[in-house]
């Protein structure tokens, strides 16, 4: 995963504890797309595929509409 091929250690934690970074799957309307012009709702398939904010926000929005798989295989 991601820990193979950068300097980053992903751990999951309970739901009450704070993290660096969060990871999530959202549709077209979700919360970071009513404030900024730089990131706009997600467009369903295709497209924008995911967005990305830095600490101390520290959230990785990816699109739920797209076919996202595990590993090489369809």
């Amino acid at each position: 995963m991601w820990s193979d091929v950068s300097p980053l250690s992903f751990r999951r934690l309970p739901a009450a504890r704070p993290a660096d970074i969060t990871i999530g799957f959202y549709t077209f309307n979700h919360t970071d797309c009513w404030f900024s012009p730089l990131h706009p709702c997600f467009d369903g398939l295709n497209g924008e595929l995911a967005h990305a904010f830095l600490p101390p926000l520290g959230e990785i929005h990816f699109d739920n509409h797209e076919f996202w798989i595990l590993g090489r295989s369809r």
